[in-house]
């Protein structure tokens, strides 16, 4: 009898545990799929046409803001819609929170856009954009706002060459980018053998592989079937995915960055899987210089290529992710991301808003 009754509240004790418990969580999990519900935020669609394409892309504007500051986000690789499939969402929402306004459109051929992403190059990305900027200018409450752009990983060939336009953005931010496209893909090469477990003896002869397509890819006359003979491994690959890289391997922004007088916020992952984020921040801070007194680099400790919690989300592509990471972002919604990366952005974002005013 004793028993029983001394093992009663200690039952009732771990049973309200695990209640409480499962409502923590179930909260957290309610807080973060908040951040990927805009339904009631305010915002309207615009569109504008852009070299024979129809562009169409979402303007969201936070709650009582007067003449808040725009940012316009430009996309990585591959067919992504205005909201990157959900991966935007929880930064729309944080960036809102901070009182900052936030554009972002479909792609070329992707949800209501018309035309072709992979029938771009990286200068065509960049008209694209300023294409967007200005048609912002004309939106009613915008003609005197302050904007600028937040492009992610491949955008770091996009954002320098728009930068070179002086006067046509206020503030540029790069997420994890990269100076040169074919040393990034040394780079991603390299740890993703690693990754596999490839001892480096291997990993060299995979690297000289490597060498020997990037000189195919630059040869001037070269036809997809060529390619695909000499290297019957990316026969999968389509011909007009073969076009966006014979368009675009050679992309560089040294001579963009050494010249641009405008303020960057450059961020890195120091866990990047795909980018060499030591070497890359200590490169753009060389060729950035301090032109501009606003500039900042920053390496965000424990963060991922998109600025995730690398604990969680250090994954070189979505492909090699497990299921369960993409409920935990569900679940985790902004906080997902590693400590003070979101925070840093629009810090520095605000904070260039007052010193334009």
């Amino acid at each position: 009898m004793f028993k029983t009754l001394f093992k009663r509240p200690i039952r009732w004790a771990l049973f309200s545990l695990g209640i409480l418990s499962a409502i923590g969580l179930g909260l957290v999990a309610l807080s973060g799929l908040a951040d990927f519900d805009l339904s009631t935020r305010s915002g309207q669609e615009v569109t504008f046409e852009h070299a024979g394409s129809q562009i169409s892309g979402s303007l969201h504007v936070p709650d009582g803001s007067a003449n808040p500051p725009l940012v316009i986000l430009i996309h990585g690789d591959g067919p992504q819609d205005r909201y990157s499939g959900g991966a935007f969402l929880p930064l729309i929402s944080f960036l809102l929170d901070q009182g900052i306004a936030v554009f972002s459109w479909d792609k070329p051929g992707v949800g209501k856009s018309t035309g072709d992403w992979l029938a771009q190059s990286m200068d065509d990305r960049a008209r694209l954009a300023i294409k967007a900027l200005n048609t912002l200018r004309k939106v009613d409450g915008f003609s005197n706002a302050i904007m600028g752009f937040v492009g992610f990983s491949q955008a770091g060939w996009v954002v320098p060459q728009i930068a070179l336009q002086d006067g046509s953005a206020d503030f540029h931010v790069l997420v994890g980018p990269a100076v040169d496209w074919i040393n990034q893909g040394r780079y991603f090469t390299r740890t993703r053998l690693k990754l596999e477990g490839i001892d480096e003896n291997r990993i060299d002869i995979e690297l000289a592989e490597f060498e020997r397509e990037v000189a195919l890819l630059l040869e001037p006359e070269l036809t997809h079937e060529a390619y695909v003979d000499a290297f019957p491994s990316s026969a999968d690959l389509t011909r007009e995915r073969f076009d966006f890289i014979r368009k675009n391997i050679a992309s560089n922004s040294t001579a963009a960055l050494s010249r641009t007088p405008a303020p960057f916020l450059v961020l890195h992952g120091a866990e990047d899987l795909n980018v060499d984020a030591r070497g890359e921040n200590r490169r753009f801070k060389e060729l950035l210089g301090q032109r501009h007194p606003a500039t900042e680099l920053h390496l965000i400790d424990n963060a991922t290529h998109a600025l995730l919690d690398a604990r969680f989300f250090n994954h070189q592509t979505p492909d090699g992710a497990p299921l369960w990471t993409g409920w935990m972002f569900m679940s985790l919604g902004r906080e997902a991301y590693a400590q003070d990366a979101l925070e840093r952005m629009a810090d520095w974002i605000k904070a260039r808003a007052l010193a334009v005013q």
